[in-house]
């Protein structure tokens, strides 16, 4: 968004518009498109559907289905994830302190990581009572 409002502030001075200043444009935009996962949105998803899963996985799945699928989707709404990001996570990506109930989560090639190096995020369990799949802590603990 921020590139094209470039584009037309430049243009709308009178400057003009040079085939270099077009082609890195192009670069730039596709630069920007990478790693973005499908334009089709999947529906809305209720907190009411999610969260009263299980912790633990329940049997097995149809084939063809996806292992831990609730599990995986409290994960990636909690840590608000691009299904990019998901994809590449490991277990070497998650590390846990059991002191503090904290879950760090390091994301590999994350959109926002400009230097490529990485970025963590790190979330804590402020449950009072028992957990469910709210909980970040217990749900990655669980899952991993």
């Amino acid at each position: 968004m921020y590139i094209i409002e470039a584009k037309t502030h430049h243009v709308e001075l009178w400057h003009d518009w040079s085939h270099l200043l077009d082609r890195h444009f192009k670069l730039t935009m596709s630069a920007a498109k990478r790693g973005m996962g499908p334009r089709k949105k999947a529906p809305e998803v209720q907190e009411e559907t999610w969260s009263s899963g299980s912790l633990l996985p329940e049997g097995s799945t149809k084939r063809g289905g996806l292992l831990l699928a609730p599990q995986l989707f409290a994960m990636a709404t909690h840590w608000m994830l691009r299904e990019i990001e998901l994809a590449r996570l490991t277990s070497d990506d998650i590390a846990f302190d059991i002191k503090g109930r904290t879950v760090s989560l390091t994301l590999q090639g994350s959109k926002m990581d400009q230097s490529a190096k990485g970025v963590t995020r790190t979330l804590q369990c402020l449950c009072k009572d028992s957990c469910d799949l709210r909980c970040p802590y217990t749900r990655s603990l669980k899952s991993w």
